[in-house]
């Protein structure tokens, strides 16, 4: 295995080159991580970084494909730690009413498999055909690793780092329903709303793209969330709400389906699947404070093969619930049934969301209810904040929490961007049909 160093130098001298034998679909091996005991199959922050900006390339992409690749600096007003952060925009030399979407990948850099999943897509939509691709309806602007510098740490085995350098739960750190915290805890909000770097260029990027569809993607359960987080909405209650009241019903409607078929995992809304109500996220952000986002979702898209059986019953609860609520229009108070309300309040106790992470912050990956926190000191001087267990919530614990092994890995990010891509074109048949898009 080569060294962090050393790979560095390589990145630097001497581009990655594509395969060409590859199949369309598949993404190089990453030579710093072949024959890795854990990563094999997994691409090092700067591997990311240097493949999707070498796509820009002349005939890397497919001729129909427009691909840019760019980056955003930031620099922290309280530590002066600087950040830089890729986003692709990529859309196709199609003429047709388009949908504008945003993904964002690797907020929380212990879970690896997605920016993983959205190294694959990208790379989909780049290669291949846009009326294959739906690339010929959307133009999107993902935003592919979110964490980076945490992201190296975890690279580097400390697999259970969720927070920023400065410790700091970037999905926390948005001005909605912002609220303070414990600066000693997995979900520490920051001192102030986008007081981090990161969260700096999110939300410039978010709102220079105005985007109709907003999608970020986590993992250490299995879920497909609509807003809102920071309040407890029942299917009942989100079918009646009154704010962008039409675009919550068309959210659920398209997200049914796909659950169905890819996931078959909790749906609903984020808060109340969870639980436990969570300010300051990004789903709430920019549905509620970006006027042209009409759809907004988070996934969850990880959890250990044998934690699947008790979230399998939760959809099937789930639907079955939906299904009554429509054909009563919304009417009847279905989600008080204490069955129901029991059921999946066992299945997320054992099933816990790290995109909310919920009030007992350091139960969030196993059943063990005493963690401490542990400030790890890095060779800068920035210290980076870690969850530290007492015997069951190892480095090696966290990773297979988070992360598919490499046996799993391929089905996982082919099953997921297969979701993004429809998940994309749901929105624009849906936004398009009542004239909300535009011709571009």
């Amino acid at each position: 295995m080569f060294s962090f160093l050393f790979f560095i130098t390589v990145c630097a001298t001497a581009p990655v080159e594509l395969d060409r034998s590859i199949r369309i679909n598949d993404v190089p091996l990453d030579p710093q991580f072949v024959g890795h005991k854990t990563l094999s199959k997994y691409h090092s922050t700067e591997f990311i970084h240097q493949y999707l900006k070498n796509l820009t390339r002349k005939g890397e992409c497919h001729e129909r494909v427009n691909y840019e690749f760019n980056t955003m600096k930031k620099k922290s007003s309280t530590s002066g730690r600087k950040v830089e952060i890729g986003y692709i925009d990529i859309s196709s030399k199609v003429e047709s009413i388009k949908l504008k979407a945003l993904y964002l990948f690797g907020e929380h850099p212990r879970e690896l498999v997605s920016s993983e999943a959205a190294l694959y897509f990208v790379n989909y939509l780049c290669k291949e055909s846009p009326h294959k691709s739906g690339l010929s309806k959307i133009t999107y602007r993902i935003i592919f690793n979110g964490n980076p510098e945490s992201r190296k740490e975890v690279e580097k085995g400390n697999y259970c780092i969720r927070l920023n350098p400065e410790g700091v739960d970037l999905n926390r750190n948005w001005d909605v329903e912002w609220k303070g915290g414990s600066t000693f805890s997995e979900t520490n909000p920051g001192p102030a709303p986008f007081s981090e770097p990161e969260t700096m260029i999110f939300r410039e990027l978010v709102e220079d793209f105005q985007p109709a569809l907003f999608l970020t993607v986590h993992s250490g359960t299995k879920g497909m969330y609509v807003p809102y987080a920071y309040k407890q909405d029942t299917l009942e209650d989100l079918v009646k709400s009154k704010f962008k009241s039409k675009h919550i019903k068309e959210m659920l409607k398209n997200i049914k389906p796909l659950d169905a078929k890819y996931c078959q995992c909790p749906y609903g809304g984020a808060g109340e699947e969870v639980q436990y109500p969570s300010t300051g996220t990004c789903i709430d952000f920019v549905f509620m404070k970006v006027k042209s986002c009409y759809h907004a979702y988070a996934f969850e898209i990880y959890t250990k093969s044998d934690e699947t059986d008790g979230l399998t019953h939760r959809f099937k609860l789930a639907n079955e619930h939906y299904e009554k609520l429509m054909n009563n229009n919304g009417s009847g108070n279905l989600e008080n049934s204490q069955d129901f309300i029991q059921s999946f309040r066992k299945i997320f106790q054992d099933h816990p969301s790290d995109f909310i992470q919920g009030k007992n912050d350091n139960k969030i990956l196993y059943k063990e209810r005493h963690s401490k926190q542990l400030l790890l000191q890095k060779d800068d001087g920035i210290s980076l904040m870690q969850t530290e267990a007492h015997q069951i919530e190892t480095p090696e614990n966290c990773f297979a929490q988070f992360n598919p092994p490499s046996d799993a890995y391929d089905n996982i990010v082919k099953n997921w961007s297969k979701v993004f891509r429809e998940l994309a074109l749901q929105s624009h048949a849906t936004l398009s049909a009542d004239n909300f898009l535009t011709f571009a």
